[in-house]
């Protein structure tokens, strides 16, 4: 076409200018932005609202050198940000390079921050550090580490090699160790 009609740089722009004010350029534009803004509030509250809950789980793997592996269905994905992810739609399971493992027993939002190295989600049920402990055989949790962790709790089955846990306000931490 180029070279049939031989158009000058200023009739490309002519045309482009006409057909953005026929076709409602503008207001398109406009639409577009609004609808991205309400995205990227709808992603945030989600964010916000896997960390607000009452029995938050979080597993930290900022001190060890892994990778993380997710189970999942790509139709329930979230971005948040550049670093943050909701996966959503199916029950997760996790690798984290043999040091770790997790799998919902339903699924779960859960919240994977790839600059903190966290991964976190709404257990099924609050749980008390007294009940962990128990779980756990132990008479109460302390900040050592545990060693080859294999721990059910509610709504997902969890194991690693090395971690400290410790429970607070209904919801577990999970510290990977070296």
């Amino acid at each position: 076409m180029r070279e049939l009609l031989q158009p000058t740089d200023a009739d490309l722009r002519a045309a482009l200018a006409r057909a953005r004010e026929a076709g409602g350029y503008g207001a398109l534009l406009e639409q577009k932005r609004q609808l991205e803004q309400a995205g990227e509030a709808a992603a945030r509250g989600a964010a916000e609202r896997i960390l607000a809950g009452p029995a938050l789980f979080t597993l930290d793997y900022s001190a060890v050198d892994t990778t993380v592996g997710f189970s999942f269905t790509p139709f329930g994905l979230t971005r948040v940000d550049a670093e943050r992810t909701i996966y959503s739609l199916v029950p997760l399971r996790a690798e984290l390079g043999g040091r770790a493992s997790f799998q919902q027993d339903a699924a779960a939002p859960t919240l994977h921050d790839a600059r903190a190295k966290t991964v976190r989600f709404q257990l099924a049920a609050p749980i008390e550090a007294a009940a962990v402990a128990r779980a756990l055989g132990l008479a109460r949790l302390s900040s050592e580490a545990l060693a080859d962790l294999d721990l059910a709790l509610p709504g997902v089955r969890i194991q690693a090699e090395k971690a400290v846990l410790s429970a607070h306000d209904g919801g577990v931490e999970l510290k990977l160790v070296p």
